[in-house]
C-alpha cells in the first residue's frame, strides 16, 4: 500500500479523480475525493509513500452528496463538482474557500459530468475558450435527461472573480441542449473514441444506448425537449442496472467474428449478457473464471411501448419490431469499432462497438469472478483491467482472454469507488465509511491457481 487516509470524509467516498494536470515520473499525484458528506476533497500525494495532505476541502456550496468531480483539461485551477441538490460547482483550485460559479437548473440531482473536446466544426457550445475555463459540459442525471451546457468561467485569478459574503454565485452555465435518454436514472455517460457527437449512456433501466449529440451550430434553448432523432441504438439485454461503461484503449482486447444477421445463434454459442452471467451462476469455478460469449445485439430502432416512445426512438418503425443490425465489416485496427465495457452488478461485459454508425456490434465477452456490485473499472500500465467492487477486492483481468489473474483484499468495508493516477502507477480506493487508501501499481500478489 502506498498511503491510507482513514477519516477523508464522514460518508461514502462516492469518486475519487487524479488531476491529469500533475504527472510524476515517480509516485504521488494530486487526488480529488467527493463524498456523501456534502464535500469534496484534494489530496497531495507527492510527500511520498505513506504521507498525504489535503490540500483542499471545498465545503460550504453542495447541500447534498457530491457525486462527480471534473478537472478541466486544459486548465489546471478549475475543477467542477455535481451533486444531488441539481447543481454542479465551479471552484477556482487557488481559491478553494468558495466557489466561483455555478450551473443550476437540473430537474434532479447530477451523477456524472464529461468535457466535449474542442475542434474547428466540433460538438461544443459557445461560452468561453477552453484554455480560460470553458468549453462545454456534458451532464447526466437522475431525471433521465443528459443536459450540455456552455460555460464561460470569469477569470478566476482575478479578485474580482471572488464571490463575496452572502452574494449569489454567479450562474456560469448556459444551456444549449437537453434530450431525455432514458425512463429512470443515468448513472453513467462516455464519448465514442475520436467523436464528439456520439454519446454513450449506461443507465438504472438495464441499457446501454448510443446518441447522437448536436453540433454547435446547432445548439440552442430552442431545442430543449424529447429528441426523438437522437437516438442510435439500444442494448437492452442486461437484468441488472448498468452502473458503469468505459472505452477499451484499443488493442487491448481480442477482435471477434461478426455473425451476419440472421444465423442461428445457437450455431454460434452465442449469449445475452444475462445469459452470460446466468451461465457463469451455474458453474461451479463461475467465481474465479470468464469466458466470451458472441451474441448478435439487436437495436432498438422503434417500439410500440410507452418507454420506447419516452427515450426519443422512432416510433414509424414497422409495428414496433426489433431489427437485427445489419452485418457490417467493422475493425477495431481499421478505427471503425471498439470495446465498451458496462458494469452490471457483479459483473462486467464487453461489447464491441461500431463508430461510423454508433450501433453495438455482434460481440460480447464477460468477465464474472465479483461476488457484489462492481463499482469501478480502470486500466493498467500492463494493458489489464483492474475492476473494484463492494465485495472489498479488485480483480486484475487478462482482457485478451477474459481470463483472471488476481484478486486482491482492498478494504474492510464496501468499495464505493476508484481512480488509477495519470502515471499509472498507483490506485485509490474509496469506500462506503470515508476511508482511502492507495495502492502501487501493479499488485505483487500470488495470482490465480499460484501461477508466477
Amino acid at each position: 500500500m502506498f498511503t491510507q487516509i482513514s477519516n477523508a470524509h464522514t460518508e461514502v467516498v462516492t469518486s475519487l479523480v487524479f488531476s491529469p494536470h500533475v504527472v510524476t515520473t515517480c509516485e504521488g499525484g494530486l487526488l480529488c475525493s467527493t463524498s456523501g458528506d456534502d464535500t469534496t476533497a484534494l489530496w497531495d500525494l507527492r510527500a511520498g509513500p505513506g504521507v498525504s495532505q489535503r490540500a483542499a476541502h471545498l465545503t460550504g456550496h453542495h447541500v447534498g452528496p457530491v457525486n462527480h468531480a471534473l478537472f478541466h483539461p486544459s486548465n489546471a485551477h478549475t475543477l467542477l463538482t455535481a451533486s444531488d441538490d441539481r447543481s454542479i460547482g465551479c471552484w477556482d483550485l487557488r481559491r478553494p474557500d468558495r466557489v466561483v460559479g455555478a450551473v443550476s437548473g437540473f430537474q434532479e440531482g447530477v451523477n456524472k459530468m464529461l468535457w466535449l473536446p474542442v475542434t474547428s466544426d466540433g460538438c461544443r457550445g459557445t461560452g468561453g475558450s477552453s484554455s480560460g475555463g470553458g468549453g462545454s459540459v456534458v451532464s447526466a442525471c437522475d431525471d433521465g435527461h443528459v443536459y450540455v451546457h456552455a460555460l464561460a468561467l470569469p477569470d478566476s485569478g482575478s479578485e474580482s472573480a471572488t464571490v463575496a459574503g452572502a452574494a449569489p454565485v454567479p450562474q456560469v452555465g448556459a444551456l444549449v441542449d437537453k434530450f431525455r435518454v432514458s425512463t429512470s436514472t443515468v448513472n453513467d455517460i462516455v464519448l465514442a473514441p475520436n467523436s464528439t457527437s456520439i454519446l454513450i449512456t449506461a443507465s438504472e433501466d438495464c441499457a446501454l444506448r448510443s446518441w447522437s449529440l448536436r453540433h454547435a451550430q446547432q445548439m440552442t434553448n430552442t431545442s430543449v425537449g424529447l429528441m426523438e432523432d437522437r437516438l442510435l441504438a439500444t442494448l437492452d439485454e442486461f437484468e441488472n442496472p448498468v452502473n458503469h461503461v468505459v472505452v477499451v484503449p484499443s488493442g487491448l482486447m481480442a477482435p471477434v467474428e461478426s455473425r451476419a444477421a440472421g444465423e442461428d445463434p445457437e450455431s454460434s454459442s452465442s449469449r445475452s449478457p444475462a445469459g452470460a452471467a446466468g451461465d457463469a451462476e451455474e458453474s461451479a469455478d463461475a467465481a474465479a473464471a470468464s469466458t466470451g460469449f458472441p451474441r448478435a445485439y439487436q437495436q432498438v430502432h422503434g417500439g410500440d411501448d410507452v418507454e420506447d416512445a419516452e427515450v426519443g426512438s422512432d416510433a414509424g418503425s414497422s409495428a414496433g419490431a426489433r431489427q437485427p443490425r445489419r452485418a457490417t465489416d467493422i475493425s477495431e485496427a481499421a478505427g471503425t469499432a471498439c470495446w465498451l465495457l458496462a458494469a452490471c452488478s457483479e459483473c462486467v461485459f464487453g461489447v464491441d462497438f461500431a463508430l461510423r454508425v454508433g450501433e453495438f456490434g455482434t460481440g460480447a465477452r464477460a468477465f464474472v469472478g465479483h461476488q457484489d456490485y462492481v463499482r469501478g473499472l480502470e486500466f493498467t500500465s500492463e494493458g489489464k483491467l483492474l475492476t473494484v467492487s463492494d465485495d472489498s477486492t479488485a480483480i486484475e483481468w487478462d482482457l485478451a482472454t477474459t481470463d483472471p489473474i488476481r484478486q486482491v483484499k482492498l478494504h474492510e468495508g464496501l468499495v464505493m469507488s476508484s481512480a488509477v493516477s495519470p502515471s499509472r502507477n498507483l490506485l485509490a480506493t474509496g469506500t462506503d465509511r470515508g476511508e482511502l487508501r492507495v495502492w502501487r501499481l501493479p499488485f505483487a500478489t500470488e495470482r490465480i491457481g499460484g501461477s508466477p
